[in-house]
């Protein structure tokens, strides 16, 4: 049993270790807030949504399922921050095969996007100096565009 909580802890301490990022840039602009479309799905109250496409995940990861995943930022003091990526509590959906995706019924805060077709092979989104992206999430759907992920 001892064993077992030691593994745990590991485990755990890993994926936190892992997934850690020092995030620098701030909330990202070029991306929109927009009303639903009719075809959208109804988000719970209070809720949002962000979708995009991520380019380049067929070459990446050629004939895998692809997740993206909603991994909450939390700044800190001076620039930068973290992120955690809890593979089974984030927000998250699959990529279709263009890359394109929605996750739906976010709570409102700060997020970057994760992609891979599993969590310790996953990438981050980031912006064009290579910097990971933050997205604000609020009531609505947050259009995200085209992403890139890091190297």
């Amino acid at each position: 049993m001892r064993y077992r909580i030691l593994l745990f802890s590991a485990v755990c301490l890993s994926l936190l270790l892992g997934a850690c990022g020092t995030p620098t840039s701030a909330p990202q602009a070029d991306a929109t807030l927009t009303a639903p479309a009719a075809d959208a799905p109804t988000l719970e109250p209070g809720k949002g949504a962000i979708t995009g496409k991520v380019l380049s995940t067929s070459e990446r990861w050629p004939g895998e399922e692809v997740t993206v995943y909603a991994a909450s930022f939390a700044a800190v003091e001076g620039g930068g921050g973290m992120y955690t990526l809890e593979p089974y509590l984030v927000p998250q959906a699959v990529a279709g095969a263009d890359g394109s995706f929605t996750i739906n019924n976010i709570p409102p805060g700060d997020y970057v996007l994760v992609v891979g077709p599993e969590p310790a092979r996953a990438k981050l989104i980031v912006d064009e100096v290579d910097k990971s992206r933050i997205f604000n999430v609020t009531a609505g759907v947050l259009q995200a565009g085209d992403l890139t992920m890091a190297r």
